[in-house]
């Protein structure tokens, strides 16, 4: 008799784990699936995510690039307009210089007398002392 009951238990355990095991395993699988296609899902998003970002952050320079030689462009031009109204030569003839045309205040000329005295005294100190260093020998 206690054989027929340990062999029922027995059989009736092995049922059990058998039947436990076989739901358990659906359930494994169901939430294996479920988590692969989450983590899939995520992925993609999170790839889709970043490709956006780089795509908005490259749109971003090229519109910083293109603004930044737009503002140089109009500077350049800008450059160019002022210099061509704002600019007066001065004339530099010769009678300008010698004060031939009736201005004597000239200062050109002035400036030119001044560098051509300065150089005459220049000349002079180096003669002399040329020739004083020749005379203590």
């Amino acid at each position: 008799m206690k054989r027929k009951a340990l062999f029922i238990v027995l059989t009736f355990t092995l049922i059990l784990f058998i039947a436990t095991i076989s739901f358990a395993t659906n359930d494994v699988k169901n939430g294996i699936s479920n988590v692969t296609n989450t983590m899939v899902d995520g992925a993609s998003r999170l790839g889709n995510d970043v490709k956006n970002g780089i795509n908005n952050a490259a749109g971003a320079v090229e519109n910083g690039a293109k603004n930044l030689g737009n503002a140089m462009s109009n500077g350049m031009q800008n450059i160019d307009n002022d210099m061509n109204t704002d600019y007066n030569a001065i004339r530099t003839t010769a009678a300008d210089m010698t004060g031939t045309n009736g201005n004597t205040t000239n200062p050109n000329i002035w400036t030119w007398v001044a560098v051509a005295v300065a150089g005459i005294v220049i000349v002079g100190l180096v003669w002399y002392y040329a020739v004083e260093h020749d005379t203590e020998r």
